[in-house]
């Protein structure tokens, strides 16, 4: 839903009037169907290319690595309707960020989401003090957001992208939690 409204104009100015378009869970998932042949008017069921007498040739909205990840040939790139929008990725694990799961192509520093709730009762020094012992170990906080937490009252939930070598967010991180 978010690609196609991403290059909404893009598919207005290029495509046919009478090409259907159909969303599916993400990127990847409509780069697979098209790959497998799956007839995209029945987006939800298994069904394949000259199966439905209404499926014409398939194409999906996705990245140049999912494109290339299930064998699509890519046709055309930069179709976002605004130059400057941008899809951020993760890599996400559960485990100790000490252990940084790829390799960065550059020699910056990683980056890493951290999250963690504060309760709003003890005021804002809570927050200042988790800021104060990221600072304490050369974590460098770059985007920060908040929410409020539904199912306890007072608390905040904060979600930090952090850059730091990972040993100094794996210290601050427990550093925190003392």
């Amino acid at each position: 839903q978010q690609a196609l409204a991403q290059c909404k104009q893009w598919i207005a100015d290029n495509l046919k009037k009478n090409v259907k378009l159909v969303e599916v869970s993400s990127t990847v998932k409509a780069a697979e169907m098209v790959a497998k042949g799956m007839c995209m008017c029945h987006a939800n069921e298994a069904t394949s290319h000259g199966e439905c007498d209404k499926c014409g040739i398939g194409a999906a909205v996705c990245s140049r690595a999912g494109a290339d990840g299930v064998g699509l040939v890519l046709v055309r790139e930069d179709i976002q309707d605004n130059r400057s929008n941008q899809t951020r990725f993760f890599v996400i694990t559960a485990s100790s960020p000490s252990a940084r799961p790829v390799h960065a192509l550059d020699s910056s520093p990683a980056r890493t989401v951290l999250s963690f709730i504060v309760d709003d009762r003890a005021g804002m020094a809570s927050l200042a003090d988790i800021l104060c012992i990221l600072v304490q170990h050369g974590v460098k906080v770059r985007r920060m957001h908040t929410r409020a937490r539904r199912s306890i009252q007072w608390a905040m939930t904060y979600v930090a992208e952090v850059e730091a070598e990972d040993n100094h967010v794996a210290l601050a991180v427990a550093d925190a939690k003392t």
